[in-house]
């Protein structure tokens, strides 16, 4: 009997991989751990999400610092800005980061102080390889520096 990748069969209760593989406990345990971290992130980056609606700077302030991204002091964050992994998220003292903008927290990413990010600029930090088969992901730290501009719609 199998369910998903849980199997129940003459030799025990054992995982396997999406191709049918057996997984070793220590393995199929790393898995399951990686799920519901990932679903506990989901959760995180919702709540994120809805509270970059919320008209008020100091109780979005709340959330996000609650969210895990550290803000520098007379930081404003905009409206409608997007994070994923903001853990890994500091912006410095008197920084602006405009409306509908992303941040990305794969690797570190570090934005000065008094620097201005306009609206709809998407900062990324995570890329796949494209020289490799699997085209597995590289992750760089990206370092915003003091007094930067960052026009509107910009990618980095």
């Amino acid at each position: 009997m199998k369910f998903a990748n849980l199997n129940l069969g003459r030799k025990g209760v054992f995982f396997s991989n999406k191709h049918g593989e057996k997984l070793t406990g220590k393995t199929a345990l790393q898995k399951i751990g990686f799920r519901f971290y990932s679903y506990w992130l989901d959760f995180k980056l919702l709540l994120l999400a809805y509270a970059t609606w919320i008209p008020f700077h100091t109780i979005r302030h709340f959330f996000f610092k609650a969210g895990g991204i550290k803000i520098g002091k007379k930081s404003t964050i905009h409206t409608g800005a997007h994070f994923y992994e903001p853990k890994n998220i500091i912006i410095g003292e008197g920084t602006i980061v405009g409306s509908r903008s992303f941040l990305d927290g794969r690797a570190m990413l570090t934005i000065g102080s008094h620097t201005d990010i306009a609206s709809e600029v998407m900062i990324y930090n995570s890329e796949h390889d494209i020289h490799s088969e699997d085209m597995h992901s590289i992750e760089e730290p990206v370092h915003v520096g003091d007094y930067v501009f960052v026009g509107p719609r910009v990618i980095i």
